[in-house]
């Protein structure tokens, strides 16, 4: 019952099962399962805790060392550490070339590699993959994405019924950039801010990150910018780090002509595309 719950992604239901389980029967890989529920929560901490206690148990385990990778990458953005992690079950002693024997770790270590030149080995194993593990076809959508790709991230995601939050972003995503790239094609962008909303506005995702930003979208997308700066704002102090955030975020401080507040947070980012499209921003207001 609790693994039905778990692929319903109802998580919270999936780990009261788990949990009255335990209680009678302290079963070591309810650890796992419990650390995994609390992953897919954003729960981090409790799941690293618990994952931890399961390694100090079973020291070799291949899933919950892919698990503790995961959680340090989508925690910290750590992508070295994640790497570590799965790097040093084949320096345990594992026969053959573990990693690339198995589909799983292959695909993690292509996710946690950041490095620009390994784009044609990302592409290559997510389109390998693709038939195999279901988050493959979603990170090639994403591989596409950040290389401007956005037809061939369309045609991969147009068929898609999203069922979680990753694919209604990734939809919303695609949408809005399609929208904006035909001459404001007035249908993709609606159907952008329907998707965006769809998560800002759900009872379960209106209080998280993602769920802020989607609604910062939606708003957006609808040139609310004084509303959009109200969910910019809440979540300010989680995205400081975060370029992407920073852009959207300055150029909303500017719509509601905070071009003091503006500056100083456009000034935190650090990606060249940003500060060449900064130059012609700030010529614009000179004008």
């Amino acid at each position: 019952m609790a693994a039905l719950q778990f692929l319903k992604n109802e998580y919270e239901e999936a780990t009261e099962i788990y949990k009255k389980i335990y209680m009678d029967k302290k079963y070591d890989a309810l650890n796992i399962y419990l650390a995994m529920c609390y992953y897919k929560l954003e729960f981090f901490d409790i799941a690293l805790e618990l994952v931890n206690h399961y390694l100090t148990i079973h020291k070799d385990s291949v899933i919950a060392y892919n698990l503790k990778a995961a959680i340090e990458y989508n925690s910290t953005g750590n992508d070295k550490a994640a790497r570590s992690y799965l790097s040093s079950l084949q320096d345990m002693g594992k026969i053959g070339n573990l990693i690339e024997d198995n589909d799983l770790l292959r695909h993690n270590m292509a996710v946690f590699d950041n490095d620009e030149n390994s784009n044609s080995n990302k592409l290559k194993v997510f389109n390998n993959l693709i038939d195999i593990i279901p988050e493959a076809k979603l990170n090639l959508i994403i591989y596409y994405l950040r290389n401007d790709q956005v037809n061939q991230a369309y045609n991969l995601i147009k068929d898609v019924q999203p069922s979680n939050t990753k694919e209604y972003i990734l939809k919303a995503v695609v949408h809005c950039l399609l929208g904006q790239q035909s001459e404001k094609n007035e249908e993709h962008l609606k159907k952008a801010q329907t998707y965006f909303q769809s998560i800002g506005a759900s009872a379960s995702e209106c209080d998280t990150i993602e769920g802020r930003q989607c609604m910062a979208s939606c708003f957006r997308l609808n040139k609310l910018y004084s509303d959009e700066l109200i969910y910019l704002e809440s979540i300010e102090g989680y995205m400081k780090d975060d370029d992407d955030f920073n852009w959207n975020y300055g150029i909303s401080l500017a719509a509601c002509q905070k071009y003091k507040e503006a500056e100083e947070v456009l000034l935190r980012i650090k990606k060249e595309k940003y500060r060449v499209l900064l130059k012609y921003f700030i010529l614009f207001y000179l004008i």
